[in-house]
């Protein structure tokens, strides 16, 4: 399958787009200045717009890759090659990270331990969700490849009548795997049939960002202080797929030619899971008002800083990534996965299906 360039750089935005948004949150949560709404109600109602619908547009990117995935015996040992070897790449930033911190004595050994189990103890709520997502990716796809339009339609309204609109206790605001099943759906419809207009999209999109911001900051000034917008933000609020899906429509439908401009943007997609893992351990979040002056947060200063900062963070962590995938690959390491998946889907063929196992 021929990746998109332009889906591919999207990726990379997405995750810069993370990192930003949590930057300013984790900042502006650790401070929480007693402030008047007036100045930073707006500014963080309009980031949060902007910045929180990330999310959700990287795991779209995911069900708009993979909807084509072979189900058969290649194919489920290829999904759970990447599932195993995200995993030990999450293992190996969650506790190197956690030992590193302990030799500085920036935490104890009592609190270092929960990171030898990183999906266990939910230390990173989104890797728990999007590993077991790449698992059952081949047969989320083969689901939805047996499905007409009409069909994978009824689909996704049923899914998004109990996510978006009903938003059931187990969606948990989209923190969940229920939810990127969604996504992925969503993200595979994409790219299978949907054929909205780049301009619509883009207005959608502007209309729905001006509206959740709106939303945002009167519920702010109601409250007089920070909370999310809820039903309409979070990452199963209705809005937040709506600037979503806007989003990834709007890059997959415009081609750029492949540049060494444009191919270094794309050469962060590899990246950002490992960019994620390294900048959103719990251990180095205390570490974003060091750097961030947050409590002039309506200022071009704090603007300014805050993205310095933010591409900064996004850099270097994907510099210690690119160091790290040369080294797994050196070591081989990267080569565990394949090689766990394969003996297992040929011993599970040979001794359950009875089927020949798979020869390369």
């Amino acid at each position: 399958m021929n990746r998109s360039i332009t889906v591919d750089i999207l990726k990379g935005i997405a995750m810069l787009l993370i990192v930003l948004h949590h930057g300013f949150l984790y900042g502006f949560f650790e401070l929480k200045p007693a402030l008047p709404y007036t100045e930073y109600y707006v500014p963080v109602g309009i980031f949060d717009s902007i910045l929180g619908p990330a999310v959700d547009v990287f795991v779209l990117i995911t069900g708009y890759f993979l909807i084509n995935s072979d189900a058969g015996r290649k194919g489920l040992s290829k999904a759970f090659s990447k599932g195993i070897n995200l995993w030990i790449e999450v293992f190996f930033y969650s506790a190197g990270i956690a030992i590193i911190m302990l030799l500085l004595h920036r935490t104890t050994i009592s609190e270092a331990w929960k990171f030898l189990f990183p999906l266990k103890k939910d230390v990173y709520w989104f890797m728990s969700c999007y590993i077991p997502l790449l698992l059952l990716s081949p047969f989320l796809s083969k689901l939805a490849l047996s499905l007409n339009n009409k069909q994978y339609l009824i689909l996704l309204f049923t899914i998004l009548i109990f996510t978006t609109i009903i938003q059931l206790p187990c969606i948990n605001g989209g923190f969940s795997l229920y939810w990127f099943i969604a996504l992925f759906f969503i993200g595979g419809y994409v790219r299978l049939y949907l054929t909205a207009s780049t301009k619509t999209s883009l207005f959608v999109l502007i209309a729905s960002c001006m509206l959740l911001s709106a939303i945002q900051i009167s519920k702010m000034m109601i409250r007089q202080s920070y909370m999310y917008v809820g039903y309409f933000g979070l990452y199963s609020g209705i809005l937040s797929i709506t600037i979503a899906v806007c989003t990834l429509i709007i890059f997959a439908n415009n081609s750029i030619q492949r540049t060494h401009i444009t191919g270094f943007f794309a050469s962060f997609a590899p990246l950002t899971l490992g960019i994620y893992a390294i900048h959103e351990h719990p251990l180095l979040r205390p570490f974003w008002p060091d750097v961030i002056d947050y409590i002039y947060i309506d200022s071009l200063p704090f603007i300014v800083n805050w993205l310095i900062i933010g591409i900064i963070v996004f850099l270097v962590c994907a510099g210690i990534d690119f160091i790290r995938k040369y080294i797994f690959r050196l070591l081989h390491i990267d080569k565990i996965g394949y090689w766990i998946s394969n003996f297992g889907t040929n011993l599970a063929s040979k001794y359950i299906m009875r089927e020949k196992p798979i020869r390369n």
